[in-house]
């Protein structure tokens, strides 16, 4: 988390992890968690590369440059605190998981002509939650990631699942 914070370019998490994870997929499926939970990962890192060369070593790509971040994430969380804001806190976690869900399908489109090349925007916005709240559009991905930043800020657990590991959807 505090790499993708610090927007560090590479991560070793062999270092950080080694004493609590020893296998190398547990320590990707780790990170790929993170990816999708840690509000600035989802809203800049856009891909990764990794090497297992002495220790599991991750390069992250982000989608915006450092002088771009802090206005594109303060944008963002401006956005997601105005949505969250709507949500009573006297709801169940059901309650709130459910409005947010509509609220995201209903107020978001999906990203039909991204997908389909038709659209004049980064191809990796296409599965962020950086895309959904800066172009009103995104895929399932995206959906899904700025889901996931609504229920950690409301404190609801939650976890992504990718569809790479659930047979494609």
């Amino acid at each position: 988390y505090q790499a993708f914070s610090d927007h560090a370019e590479n991560v070793d998490l062999r270092k950080i992890a080694s004493k609590y994870i020893d296998c190398t997929e547990d320590l990707l499926a780790l990170y790929r968690e993170m990816m999708h939970i840690a509000a600035p990962a989802v809203l800049h890192a856009s891909k990764y590369y990794y090497n297992t060369w002495g220790g599991l070593r991750i390069q992250i790509v982000y989608a915006v440059e450092d002088e771009e971040y802090d206005s594109l994430y303060q944008s963002c969380m401006q956005q997601i605190n105005s949505i969250a804001a709507k949500v009573d806190p006297a709801w169940s976690d059901e309650e709130k998981a459910l409005y947010l869900h509509d609220y995201l399908a209903t107020m978001y489109n999906y990203d039909y002509p991204g997908l389909s090349g038709n659209a004049e925007r980064p191809y990796r916005e296409l599965y962020s939650a950086l895309g959904l709240l800066r172009n009103g559009a995104a895929v399932c991905q995206g959906y899904s990631e700025t889901f996931m930043v609504f229920m950690e800020l409301l404190g609801i657990p939650v976890k992504f699942v990718p569809s790479v590991d659930q047979g494609n959807h």
